[in-house]
């Protein structure tokens, strides 16, 4: 809220990781990547980890529903 420099996509990171029941993702550009015929040439790593508990963000969930 003003007190230190946080650009866009790590406040969108911010609450993806708490609308995801607290696992967290690390930002793609490029998800996959296919050839003209279909076949999968690139598919990025699906790395998570659970960085919040899940009831933890089950309640914070709800205080930014309440809030709407």
């Amino acid at each position: 809220l003003g007190s230190s420099d946080v650009n866009l996509l790590e406040m969108a990171n911010a609450y993806c990781t708490v609308a995801n029941d607290g696992e967290y993702h690390e930002p793609v550009i490029v998800t996959k990547i296919l050839d003209q015929d279909g076949n999968e040439v690139y598919v990025a790593p699906k790395d998570t980890k659970q960085v919040l508990q899940y009831k933890s963000a089950f309640f914070m969930q709800n205080l930014l529903k309440a809030g709407v």
